[in-house]
């Protein structure tokens, strides 16, 4: 190729191999691009791994789960980074013990960039394991993180301002005349708390209603067991907020089987916009995360990195939407917080 474009072997096999190279002027690298078109040839990615030291590839890392929108999540990501023009490799959560097991095993394939997506490590583990990819030369960026970060973890990363979300929800509710306003979620529905209180001592709103349950992602049967006890303990409840659709579902189930209406008698509002939220015989007011929004953020900030953006880390955090539906109600009877 190089003989037949008049120039040498290294500026041939450069450009294919790098679109950016300005080191080659426009016009050669034009006649170059031209003659590898007719040639029909193929950038060996071996090689090139193996003279650069990386491989175009980014390991994507998801954690197991069968929750929609982590798996919606998952697969949007995937799409968006796979246009930086690089592979994409998907692994499950890594759960191996020791950390020198996990950096070999994230190490593997020699990748440009690894991507963790709502990973639950504890952050001190978190800023270790970015440090030592740091030293690989490895790009790590986290997505969707779940505990504020540190600012000694050297990665970018892009999440999800969950509280905020749950606010938004909960002062709906207190909006519409509600003041006794309940929380149903699970262990696993992080910020879902928090968000709740914040938002009632807002509007000075003093009784709390809470119910957790235990199980990270409870079955359908436990979680409409825990949302029977718990309304038929709590009847003076007016309004529910649950930190999931799937929760949202179980109570209303449970409702018409007890007899209160939704929403004219329960209000309900639920978190994360399932595909069927909205197709239930009352639609379901509910929270809906920024997933196109995560996952095109997610791929500028590690394009930026890719392309050798040496500036401080950057952290960005997405608002969610409120989306509201009848399930929520109009207004409500008037009550003294």
């Amino acid at each position: 190729m190089a003989k037949v474009a008049g120039v040498a072997e290294s500026i041939a096999s450069r450009v294919p191999n790098n679109k950016a190279d300005m080191r080659v002027a426009e016009r050669t690298r034009r006649r170059i691009l031209e003659v590898a078109r007719k040639l029909g040839y193929i950038p060996n990615r071996s090689a090139r791994t193996l003279s650069v030291g990386k491989a175009p590839l980014v390991t994507l890392v998801v954690r197991q789960s069968d929750h929609y929108i982590i798996s919606l999540k998952a697969w949007k990501l995937r799409e968006a980074l796979a246009g930086l023009d690089r592979d994409v490799f998907v692994s499950d959560f890594c759960s191996l013990t020791t950390p020198e097991a996990t950096l070999n095993m994230l190490l593997m394939g020699a990748p440009e960039a690894v991507v963790l997506l709502h990973q639950p490590w504890e952050v001190g583990r978190l800023a270790e394991l970015c440090e030592d990819l740091g030293a690989e030369g490895v790009h790590p960026l986290i997505a969707d993180y779940l505990e504020p970060l540190r600012a000694d973890v050297s990665a970018a990363a892009v999440g999800v301002d969950r509280i905020t979300g749950v606010k938004q929800a909960v002062s709906h509710l207190t909006e519409l005349g509600h003041c006794r306003i309940a929380l149903f979620t699970n262990s696993s529905a992080y910020d879902r708390l928090a968000g709740y209180e914040q938002a009632l001592a807002e509007h000075g709103i003093r009784e709390r209603f809470i119910e957790v349950l235990d199980a990270y992602s409870p079955v359908q049967a436990d979680a409409e067991a825990g949302a029977q006890r718990f309304l038929q303990n709590n009847p003076e409840v007016t309004a529910l907020f649950c930190g999931e659709d799937i929760l949202a579902l179980s109570a209303m189930r449970v409702l018409t089987q007890m007899g209160p209406r939704v929403p004219e008698d329960v209000a309900i509002v639920g978190f994360n916009d399932n595909p069927w939220a909205g197709r239930l015989p009352v639609p379901l007011t509910t929270v809906a995360q920024p997933v196109d929004e995560l996952c095109q953020t997610a791929k500028q900030l590690l394009h930026q990195r890719l392309e050798g953006w040496e500036a401080p880390w950057q952290r960005v955090t997405l608002t969610p939407r409120l989306t509201v539906r009848e399930s929520s109600g109009r207004e409500h009877r008037n009550c003294e917080p």
